[in-house]
Order: C-alpha cells, then structure tokens, then sequence
C-alpha cells in the first residue's frame, strides 16, 4: 500500500512537473507572439503616421497653390478685399474701415454679400485726388 501511495505520488508529481513545463512553453510562446504582434503594430503605427504627415504636407501645399490662385486672380481683374486694401495701402485694416464709415472720404468700393471691395484703379485715382487733404492724409498716415 506505501509503495502504491509512492506510485502515485511520483506519478503526480512527475505529471505536475511536466504540466508546469508545458505551461512555461505556452507563456513564452504566448509572450514571442505578443512581442511580434506589438512589433508589427508598431510598425504599422510609424508607417500610418508617415502617410499622414505626407497628406499633410500635399494639402499644405495644395492649399498655398489655392490661395495663391485666388490672390493672382484677383489681382488680375483689380479687386481687392478690405484687407488686400488695408496691405496696399500700408495701413491697418481698421483704418480701412474707419475711411470707409467716413461718408466725406468718398473712398470707391462696391459691397458684395456684405464684403467691400475696391478696384485698385479706382484706389489709385482716389489716392490722387485725396492726398493733398490733411483729413485724409491723416487718416491714411497716423497709427
């Protein structure tokens, strides 16, 4: 009967031991996998955040030549906006404004769904005609 108990014994404890091997194998595959997996999805990470810097970048880019467009267009035909005015004139845009409440100032300008425009002729023509008035001069000049 003790050597049965023994039997037993050695037999789960040699059970026990091949358990636990098994059960190390399992975790350190389970550990390489989880390694190669993090890896991989590192990977993927760098090359996604790469491929977002470069659409950056193409719709920086695209986005210049658009502006850039409009501003030659624009200029083509003569037309400013009150801050290409405000540019041209070397003057603060709220100046631009504040010539335009100014009813005596007859500064030319058209209003297009609520925006001002001015035609750089009319601009320089009425730059001419202005620039021997003190009132304006000092709109125009004073900071």
């Amino acid at each position: 009967m003790k050597d049965m108990k023994e039997k037993i014994i050695y037999c789960l404890l040699g059970f026990s031991i091949v358990l636990n091997i098994y059960t190390i194998n399992l975790v350190l595959n389970l550990r390489d996998n989880m390694a190669n997996s993090l890896s991989d999805l590192s990977w993927q990470m760098r090359n996604t955040q790469n491929n977002v810097s470069e659409i950056n970048n193409s719709l920086n880019g695209m986005e210049r030549e658009v502006d850039e467009y409009i501003t030659k267009d624009k200029r083509a035909k003569g037309v400013m906006s009150s801050y290409e005015l405000a540019q041209y004139l070397n003057i603060p845009v709220e100046k631009v404004w504040r010539i335009i409440e100014d009813k005596e100032s007859k500064i030319p300008y058209v209003v297009i769904d609520l925006d001002y425009r001015f035609s750089k002729e009319a601009i320089d023509k009425w730059l001419v005609s202005v620039k021997h008035i003190d009132t304006y001069k000092d709109i125009l000049t004073s900071q």
